[in-house]
């Protein structure tokens, strides 16, 4: 991971969090087709999700991807993770989450899954799409 995102995560996680940080350790996964993906573990406990991509190629997508998370949230429907931080470091933007530990697909939860996106798409709207562009 780049330096100076470690340091702006050091310092923002112990000034805004309140956490003492001994250890700050990443772990690339999955699922990021244009960003950089990584599971943040601090002190060999506390789990974030963390996003890094360009921010002069992709200009303010985690500003935008953050209302987007937000907007879902704000519906109650799914478990939706919270947004913990997003920033430009140097030409890099980030965006923090909390850490959801993924769980077994079994037919129980693929039959709530279904449930559940059903009722995401009962919200309506006066207008088509969200109401700012994005990069969805």
């Amino acid at each position: 991971m780049n330096v100076s995102i470690q340091k702006y995560l050091n310092q923002f996680l112990s000034d805004k969090l309140s956490l003492r940080i001994s250890t700050l350790k990443f772990y690339p996964v999955g699922g990021g087709s244009i960003n950089e993906t990584c599971q943040v573990i601090v002190n060999d406990q506390t789990k974030f999700f963390l996003k890094v991509n360009s921010a002069t190629k992709y200009p303010n997508l985690f500003r935008r991807e953050k209302r987007g998370i937000e907007f879902l949230k704000d519906q109650k429907i799914f478990r939706i993770p919270s947004v913990i931080a997003h920033d430009e470091i140097d030409n890099y933007q980030v965006l923090l989450l909390d850490w959801i530990e993924g769980g077994l697909k079994t037919e129980r939860f693929w039959g709530k899954f279904g449930e559940q996106l059903a009722a995401l798409h009962q919200i309506t709207n006066t207008y088509f799409g969200f109401e700012e562009d994005n990069y969805m």
